[in-house]
């Protein structure tokens, strides 16, 4: 597993444009190369992929990074707002569960709780 400061030092560098341009799915995809194993960069290329509003391969991505990493909130939540945006609703709750569970006082999947 990579170092996460070093991870997210990463992450910065390739959106560090004067415009703060959003990272792109490309940039994400050559880190992934290096770092074939890392969460942190699949749930990075599934909220770009959010972003372009692409939510089905947003899906396929967040769900690759689930896998390394179960329990984490941040992953839950991306998959729960797409799901959310997916209307998949009772599909998002189950995310935004799993990470109060995890972490209850989670205000982001508290306040994305799709009713």
């Amino acid at each position: 597993m990579v170092n996460k400061k070093y991870t997210l030092c990463i992450i910065r560098e390739a959106r560090a444009d004067e415009n703060r341009t959003p990272i792109t799915p490309n940039q994400v995809q050559e880190l992934i190369k290096k770092f074939p194993n890392d969460y942190i960069f699949y749930n990075a290329l599934g909220m770009a992929f959010m972003n372009l509003g692409q939510f089905d391969e947003s899906v396929k991505i967040l769900d690759k990074a689930i896998k390394l990493n179960e329990k984490n909130i941040h992953v839950l939540n991306n998959l729960g707002l797409v799901h959310g945006y997916l209307a998949n609703y009772q599909k998002a709750n189950e995310y935004f569960d799993r990470a109060l569970k995890i972490k209850p006082d989670f205000l982001n999947a508290v306040k994305t709780f799709f009713l």
